[in-house]
């Protein structure tokens, strides 16, 4: 409870040290050892969010296993002692996917799909965050401090002054909350200090707190947060105060100052006499996982995150200290001395790292097309649309999807412009009869030049744009369709009609494909006849789209008379703008041999027995991706994420020993982008994330 600007427990008043835990971004066995870690660091409080988006991956649908065991989490850190500060959204931001909001708010068999307004008092909306609350919090209630466990504070929301200044939806959320936990329990808000009186609710409704980094003026920012709190109600404390911060793939990985933290850190922990509260934000940032990782900035900018959350926090994405991979001074070490300085108290010891090792190169000696193996992944004829659509409108969360059409006779003689009319959701591979003619990413140009195809075989060209999706925009104001997000595709300023969309979102690791009785070129063939097999019918349907038939189909149907000129005046705009700009687009830099579409690699590589350490299972592993392009990595059927060399910083990414075992592993490779030399990946014992870090110039800058 709170009294006299002060936090007590049990009676007696309590200062927060506290740090941010993401369970779902760590391994559930090195749980444990991470928050024995967080005490060692001096911390008696951990904070975490709660993704709705992990949790209900389809509605009505929950998912509490593996690292998704939220009860599990908290009964570890009740066993230990620690406090728990629980944020339970319904976003969370967090540099996750979507803010942790479900994809599915998007799918048109949701009521209000993709049109209702997030995070406000839209009663669709609401229904469905209420529905999901009333999962969550019955399933926490038994954690909460009254009740013997450790939750001491629920957050609601999270820094909603970015998006609104809506409080009968914060009210909304927090009748909600009251009604499943009780009146009696502390909720709270968090917003910048500029932030709160738009995020948060004024006087004794609830706790007002504030989040910042080392730049800012401490008490500057607790003053912000006492105006928005009843007197008495408002014990200082900032609950994101950040040891690091966030990084994209092309950036210089985050190495911010040790020093500046921690006399930060000295401040706030002094102000009020000694009473000011923190949460280290992140104390350990962990891993994104599979296609978790969120993304920022805009469609002229867009900026997806590392797959590693390392975030340059004290304790590492494998769980050391010393900053491995990046450099710097050991903020760990000096948080953890600043903190036994100002509390007086002895802290227990830094635990021993777990182990790791370096088992080499590893030949993916396998390899299978992914386009070749379209019947395996989307058996059938695709998915009939008359014009393409977002990859939510049918029904999937992330991956790879396909567009396919077929292009009308002498479509492409003398080449041609492809407009997308929007930029793709993410990246795209333009393929022509089975070959890659051009590629586009959000942050370039929507048009590419496609070259002359003079008319052969069954006088068409099949037309594919294979995108492939990053994580959505962790923002939480805006929607962020992924795939093709404008319907009008434009192939000489006429729109294309009549696609086979093939959905393929890659829940599972590919391995069945290396399985299959369809060997690479009977599935090539397969490929190539069943797009052959409706080639004279679409063929015929994108003439009679259009008056009179010529050429590829267009905007006829869907233009008012004499609109064509116009738009094809536009068209003709458009090129000179940006054609003559794609020279600037790195979305693809080439180092190496190109990948004729996607293509899945597989090897092994052996753990022996004496290799099992006494935790009862393999050392840790970082798998070395230099001499690649861009891809996913599976290890073991465990989707660990995005790699992108090219761009880096992030040139290894970490492999938890409790992945691995005893004998054969196997690790999958889906490369889009270019094709390694000799195919190896090298498991190496540390981390590095001094990659080429283009948008910034070079490797890290060490700033201490």
């Amino acid at each position: 409870m709170i009294k006299n600007d002060t936090f007590l427990k049990n009676g007696s008043p309590v200062q927060l040290i506290s740090g941010s835990f993401h369970y779902y971004r760590i391994h559930p066995a090195y749980w444990r050892d991470r928050l024995l870690r967080a005490q060692a660091l001096g911390l008696n409080t951990i904070q975490t969010y709660v993704p709705w988006n992990l949790h209900e991956p389809t509605p009505g649908k929950y998912n509490w296993e593996g690292y998704a065991n939220l009860t599990g989490f908290l009964q570890v850190a009740a066993d230990l002692g620690l406090n728990v500060l629980l944020r339970a959204g319904p976003y969370i931001c967090g540099e996750w996917d979507f803010g942790g909001l479900p994809w599915w708010l998007a799918f048109p068999g949701v009521a209000g799909g993709a049109k209702l307004q997030l995070r406000s008092t839209d009663a669709r909306f609401l229904k469905l965050a209420d529905s999901w609350w009333n999962v969550l919090l019955p399933r926490v209630a038994p954690f909460l401090h009254k009740n013997g466990g450790p939750i001491l504070m629920v957050q609601v929301e999270n820094e909603y002054g970015y998006c609104g200044h809506n409080r009968e939806y914060i009210r909304h959320l927090l009748r909600t909350a009251r009604a499943a936990l009780g009146d009696d329990v502390v909720f709270y808000t968090t917003d910048p200090p500029s932030l709160a009186e738009a995020g948060s609710l004024p006087g004794n409704e609830l706790y007002t707190v504030v989040d910042f980094g080392p730049a800012a003026d401490p008490a500057e920012a607790f003053k912000a947060q006492a105006a928005m709190n009843d007197a008495g109600m408002s014990p200082p404390f900032c609950s994101e105060f950040y040891t690091g911060w966030i990084t994209h793939f092309g950036e210089k990985m985050a190495n911010t100052s040790a020093d500046d933290l921690v006399a930060s850190l000295q401040a706030i922990l002094q102000y009020a006499n000694g009473t000011g509260s923190v949460n280290f934000y992140m104390a350990h940032g962990g891993s994104n996982w599979g296609f978790w990782a969120g993304s920022g900035g805009t469609d002229g900018d867009f900026l997806p995150q590392l797959t590693s959350y390392d975030y340059d926090a004290p304790i590492s994405e494998a769980g050391g200290s010393g900053q491995p991979g990046i450099g710097g001074k050991n903020k760990f070490q000096m948080i953890r001395e600043a903190i036994s300085n100002h509390t007086g108290n002895a802290l227990p010891e830094e635990p021993p790292l777990p182990p790791a090792a370096a088992f080499g190169p590893v030949r993916l000696t396998e390899r299978v097309s992914l386009m070749d193996s379209l019947p395996v992944l989307a058996p059938g004829d695709g998915i009939p649309a008359f014009k393409p659509a977002a990859m939510e409108s049918y029904g999937q969360q992330h991956g790879v999807i396909v567009y396919r059409t077929v292009l009308s006779v002498g479509a492409l003689i003398g080449g041609g412009v492809l407009d997308l009319g929007e930029p793709v959701h993410d990246y795209a591979q333009v393929m022509l009869d089975g070959k890659v003619v051009a590629t586009l990413e959000r942050s370039c140009p929507r048009m590419v030049r496609l070259p002359e195809i003079l008319v052969f075989l069954s006088d068409v060209t099949v037309l594919e744009i294979v995108v492939h999706a990053m994580g959505r925009n962790s923002g939480g104001c805006d929607w962020d369709p992924k795939g093709i997000v404008y319907p009008n595709i434009l192939l000489n300023g006429r729109v294309l009609y009549n696609w086979r969309v093939f959905p393929i979102p890659l829940s599972e690791a590919p391995t069945r494909l290396f399985n299959s009785t369809i060997s690479t070129a009977a599935a090539s063939s397969r490929h190539l006849l069943g797009v052959l097999h409706d080639a004279s019918l679409t063929n015929q349907k994108q003439h009679a789209a259009q008056p009179g038939g010529a050429g590829v189909g267009d905007a006829g149907g869907d233009m008012q008379p004499g609109a064509r000129d116009g738009l094809e005046a536009a068209q003709v705009g458009r090129q000179a703008a940006q054609l003559g700009s794609t020279g600037d687009c790195k979305a693809w830099p080439q180092a190496g041999g190109p990948v004729e579409g996607p293509v899945i690699f597989r090897g092994y590589f052996t753990v022996g027995g004496s290799d099992i350490s006494e935790r009862g299972h393999p050392p840790d592993t970082w798998a070395d991706i230099r001499g690649w392009g861009k891809g996913l990595l599976w290890v073991n059927g465990f989707n660990l994420g995005w790699y992108w060399p090219l761009l880096g910083p992030q040139m290894r990414i970490f492999v938890p020993g409790p992945l691995l075992h005893e004998g054969s592993n196997e690790i999958l490779l889906l490369e889009f982008a270019q094709l390694s030399d000799d195919a190896t990946v090298v498991l190496e014992d540390s981390p590095d994330f001094f990659g080429p870090g283009e948008r910034s110039g070079g490797p890290a800058e060490i700033l201490t």
